[in-house]
């Protein structure tokens, strides 16, 4: 989000002992602000991980139009509880929320989500941002940034069943599970590149698709 590399941002502090609650320096332009400068509508949905001690480090006030994801490091792919412990979980973006639950929708807690797949749930929003901006903006009236950092194949590894039975030939049950997560998030950006092609976006959109540093599998 700063352009610089992380280390030099503070953005992996969060990933040191002790894990204080902090963020991305206040002092970073990320680069949502800059585009909205330019004129582009900005969207994000996933996982954040970019700071969460107050409102102030939170996606709708570092230059996102629009947020709905979670904030800490990785949560439960279907009941949306985080997988961090105190304080790190302890957002005070919403002071008066037990933490553990971990979904906010434009920096406020929303409980009415939870059960559902993250990438499904991730991918059906992205979809639903690509069509309302066309049908509020039309195709090439105003630019669109949307970021989506899915949760898969990030740790806990889980995933639907019917992604495990793509491999029945692989009886190591994790690596089952992960083939199936990757399945998993394959299909989800395919449906995003879809909704580009038919809602008239793809041919004026540069697609960047990237990763972390990826995550330990052998914890829950």
């Amino acid at each position: 989000m700063t352009g610089r590399y992380p280390y030099k941002s503070a953005a992996t502090k969060t990933n040191l002992k002790p894990q204080d609650i902090d963020g991305v320096n206040l002092g970073f332009t990320f680069l949502p602000q800059r585009l909205k400068e330019a004129g582009y509508a900005t969207h994000h949905v996933g996982k954040w991980h970019l700071g969460h001690a107050d409102y102030r480090y939170t996606p709708t006030a570092r230059g996102f139009d629009s947020s709905d994801g979670f904030f800490a490091s990785s949560q439960k792919h279907f009941n949306q509880t985080s997988l961090e412990t105190a304080p790190y979980t302890q957002c005070k973006a919403n002071p008066i929320y037990p933490y553990t639950y971990d979904i906010f929708i434009n920096g406020v807690v929303d409980k009415t989500v939870q059960g559902i797949s993250d990438t499904y749930r991730f991918k059906s929003k992205a979809v639903k941002i690509i069509n309302q901006h066309v049908a509020d903006n039309g195709v090439n009236n105003v630019p669109l940034f949307l970021y989506v950092p899915f949760n898969t194949p990030h740790r806990p590894i889980e995933v639907e069943e019917e992604y495990r039975a793509l491999y029945p030939d692989i009886t190591f049950g994790i690596q089952k599970t992960v083939f199936g997560m990757i399945s998993n998030l394959d299909d989800a950006v395919g449906d995003i590149v879809a909704a580009l092609k038919s809602s008239g976006l793809w041919e004026n959109t540069i697609l960047v698709w990237t990763s972390d540093n990826g995550a330990p599998i052998g914890d829950p």
